[in-house]
């Protein structure tokens, strides 16, 4: 499906508030709260939908490789409060919170094949060239390869071993969920600081090498599919009526 190529624009939020459902101990307005308000200002849930409270804090015991983690059998978040790209992060977070609880207002997620409101988003992200970079890659393991080479757009070339387990990880529907969720609203959400915390992050060597996010161009179709699915859920109030 073609798009109209503008710019991804910041949505109206329906219903609840995101944050009335989070417990934040370590209360930095800088931070969590921060990061909370911004998604505030993108999306709601339904008033009818009642999820259980999530409590996110802090941990500065998280390993230095680890940004932050999503518990779902305790129902919380912690963010690693070293991490250069922390705030971003909690966007992640929740992400796979709402993933858990919020679509259509219940336990049903985004891998789940009734869900047919993402399908435009699964069609773009399946379409993509990140994705299929990453599907190349997991191909490559299977038969067999260790190493992984690089062309840098500075020229440089690196070879580095694969992390197996990490590419695993990253390509599991619930992390592909997550990571749209996150560059979304760090791209709609219109505070500069944000944007610029997760260019940092998208254009770092670690997550480039495994194509983890999508270059703004190639994200333009996913970032509409999953507003036509914040739409059709009642998350942002019809695009028609603004």
């Amino acid at each position: 499906m073609a798009f109209k190529k503008v710019s991804l624009q910041r949505p109206e939020p329906n219903g609840k508030t995101i944050s009335e459902f989070f417990n934040v101990i370590d209360n930095d307005e800088n931070s969590i709260a921060y990061a909370l308000n911004a998604i505030d200002q993108v999306h709601g849930i339904p008033v009818e939908f009642n999820p259980p409270k999530c409590t996110i804090h802090f941990d500065s015991s998280m390993k230095e490789n680890v940004s932050g983690l999503y518990h779902a059998k305790a129902n919380k978040i912690t963010i690693n409060p070293n991490s250069p790209d922390c705030k971003v992060t909690v966007f992640h977070e929740v992400g796979h919170w709402l993933d858990d609880y919020a679509i259509h207002g219940t336990r049903k997620k985004s891998i789940d094949v009734d869900v047919n409101d993402l399908g435009l988003w699964q069609e773009a992200v399946i379409n993509s060239i990140e994705y299929k970079a990453l599907q190349e890659l997991k191909l490559d393991v299977e038969k067999g390869a260790i190493w992984q080479e690089t062309v840098w757009p500075d020229g440089r070339e690196t070879i580095n071993k694969i992390n197996c387990e990490h590419l695993e990880i990253i390509t599991r529907p619930h992390e592909i969920f997550a990571r749209t969720y996150e560059q979304y609203i760090a791209t709609v959400c219109g505070i500069a600081d944000l944007e610029d915390e997760f260019r940092r992050k998208r254009t770092s060597e670690s997550h480039q090498r495994y194509n983890t996010y999508w270059e703004p161009v190639d994200f333009f179709a996913i970032g509409k599919g999953f507003e036509d699915f914040l739409e059709a859920s009642g998350w942002i109030k019809k695009r028609s009526q603004l």
